[in-house]
């Protein structure tokens, strides 16, 4: 078990993205004529993170600049002293540094979510610099970020249009968080026609770098919910705080507590999906898990309740919202909250694994028997709910048709008030009862395609995500 436990540790460790480092002198080096002899200048690496790092130099020319040491390990807060030289050569027109470009955007591009599909955005270079320069653009990523054109020549001043694509992958699948993008520029040699050639790299001309960073944004994703949750929180508060006694039944009691119970999933969705958790931290998603299955079982046993009591709101002799006691009402509402904890802090007492993601985040996974007794609980559940609240909607059908019949709308006002009110009472619960029973029954396809493996995942599940 030790040595399991010290496995998992090294792999979440691997997992967390490096922190920062600082450089003195911070962004250029440079080396004063003349250059007929070798000059050493000193940077000054310091770990600015609270983990260990390792750290390596690269030249673009390894033949004029030396870098000493090229690599090392460093402690947080730690510093180390290195020395760069630059070898005497014959300084001429190539040694000349290019220029400054400028791109549109400066820093990033970020590429919003979904990702089933090819993504393509534009980014604009200009040559800011009095020379003819070459460039060319590199990715880490080649197999899911592409370029196009891939290098080509610049007059100063003038500009190109540059297409960047990423295809479609399984974001949360594939790791993410190392996609860059450089391009990579230098002048060119006098004479040269405006022709990219690959050769100018490979001389003795400077090259400088310029790095994007391709970012994956999820929170387009998750627009409907940044939008829908306040506004249902805001709506939730209003019936709390309301004085108007139609709207203090059970029936409303009921629909605010699984409301509250609801929210919490959103949320908790988010954090333990969305966020990279810091090792120094990992234990806040063990809670956020907790709360997430909790919230999910108590939602539907509130809707549950909601389709119970409006059975035994119709099939009364005397249509009756407050069916239920007060007392009542509470007792339910407690064992909605309740009872969902207790059962899965008891699938948690078996204990969890601790798996690091590809994305640098940590995920939590039950050990195997409470997994095995989760998994039982949860589709008994949802089978009996399934059932049941379809079995209580058609009874509560017939028991509405015979109000109708009872009440004789035709010649009470008051009376026929009553019914149209029950009617639609029971066109709410009735929707949201079956709409849940169509996310159970696609939650349950999902798991059987799942197990079964002879169709991918791609090609249903957009059929049966409602």
């Amino acid at each position: 078990h030790s040595v399991s436990s010290s496995h998992q540790d090294v792999d979440m460790a691997q997992s967390v993205p490096p922190g920062d480092i600082a450089t003195q002198p911070g962004t250029k080096i440079v080396f004063n004529a003349p250059y007929d002899d070798k000059h050493t200048y000193h940077i000054k690496v310091t770990n600015s993170s609270a983990r260990r790092i390792g750290w390596a130099f690269k030249t673009t020319n390894m033949k004029r600049l030396g870098v000493d040491p090229a690599a090392g390990v460093l402690d947080p807060k730690e510093n180390a002293l290195i020395a760069v030289s630059c070898d005497a050569f014959a300084y001429g027109q190539e040694s000349v540094p290019p220029g400054d470009i400028a791109t549109q955007p400066g820093t990033k591009i970020v590429f919003n979510a979904p990702y089933d599909d090819k993504h393509t955005y534009h980014i604009k270079v200009t040559n800011s610099s009095a020379r003819r320069i070459g460039w060319a653009f590199k990715t880490t990523n080649m197999k899911r970020l592409g370029v196009d054109p891939a290098a080509g020549v610049l007059d100063p001043k003038e500009n190109a249009l540059i297409a960047v694509s990423c295809d479609a992958f399984a974001y949360g699948q594939e790791d993410t968080n190392n996609d860059r993008i450089t391009i990579e520029w230098t002048n060119t040699p006098d004479g040269a026609a405006k022709q990219f050639r690959r050769e100018w790299f490979q001389g003795d001309g400077m090259v400088l770098e310029y790095h994007l960073v391709s970012e994956m944004s999820w929170v387009y994703l998750y627009v409907p919910d940044f939008i829908l949750t306040p506004s249902f929180v805001y709506f939730l508060v209003v019936l709390i705080l309301t004085k108007d006694g139609t709207l203090r039944t059970p029936f409303f009691s009921f629909f605010i507590a699984t409301g509250i119970c609801g929210i919490p999933t959103v949320v908790t969705h988010i954090l333990m999906n969305r966020v990279i958790w810091p090792v120094e931290v990992w234990w806040i998603q063990i809670i956020v898990l907790i709360i997430n299955q909790s919230a999910q079982l108590g939602a539907t046993i509130g809707k549950f309740l909601i389709v119970l009591h409006r059975y035994f709101v119709l099939r009364g002799v005397i249509v009756n919202e407050d069916v239920w006691s007060v007392s009542t009402v509470r007792h339910l509402i407690f064992l909605q909250v309740i009872l969902p904890f207790l059962l899965t802090g008891s699938f948690f007492s078996f204990g969890y694994t601790v798996q690091a993601t590809v994305n640098g985040s940590i995920s939590f996974i039950i050990a195997s028997q409470g997994l095995v007794m989760q998994k039982a609980v949860n589709t008994s559940f949802m089978i009996f709910y399934s059932l049941v609240c379809l079995l209580l909607t058609f009874l509560s059908s017939r028991h509405l048709n015979e109000l109708s019949g009872r009440f004789g709308v035709k010649y009470s006002t008051t009376k026929r008030a009553i019914v149209k009110q029950q009617k639609n009472m029971f066109i709410i619960v009735s929707v949201c009862c079956i709409s849940h029973v169509l996310k159970a029954t696609q939650q349950s396809l999902v798991v059987t395609f799942s197990l079964n493996g002879t169709i991918d995942r791609s090609l249903y599940e957009n059929l049966l995500w409602p």
